[in-house]
């Protein structure tokens, strides 16, 4: 849908938002930067799924580190991607930041918390854009 989202990064720009948008459709994880006209307009937090597979049922045989380059080639504006891990993402707000942390579940077929990693990302107040990663 370009039209709708182009109308709605327009209006985030035009309003002086920070715009923050929450994705998870792929089941996998990842971090954006949207741009309308060439500048910031705020940014997409993608959490990956828990159990379902993502983008890597479909690449076997390709590694995290291809797929995510094939991915960033494509798209510029993505900042960073998991695509092998499943997990979930918590995201905390202050007046100053907006902070999305990705968690990795150890093993799908174990019920346990045990995570095998994690990654952090921010966003600054005004700056409608994540930090350098």
């Amino acid at each position: 849908y370009p039209a709708a989202r182009d109308r709605i990064l327009a209006a985030a720009q035009h309003a002086g938002a920070d715009l923050v948008t929450l994705s998870g459709d792929s089941h996998n994880a990842w971090a954006f930067d949207l741009v309308h006209g060439g500048k910031p307009a705020g940014i997409e937090i993608g959490g990956h799924s828990v159990t379902s597979p993502g983008y890597e049922s479909y690449t076997k045989g390709i590694s995290d580190a291809d797929r995510v380059a094939a991915l960033r080639h494509s798209s510029p504006q993505l900042k960073w991607a998991n695509t092998q891990d499943r997990g979930y993402v918590t995201v905390g707000f202050t007046p100053d930041r907006v902070t999305a942390d990705w968690h990795n579940v150890a093993s799908i077929r174990e019920h346990e918390l045990k995570l095998s990693g994690s990654h952090r990302m921010t966003a600054m107040r005004g700056k409608r854009k994540y930090d350098a990663a």
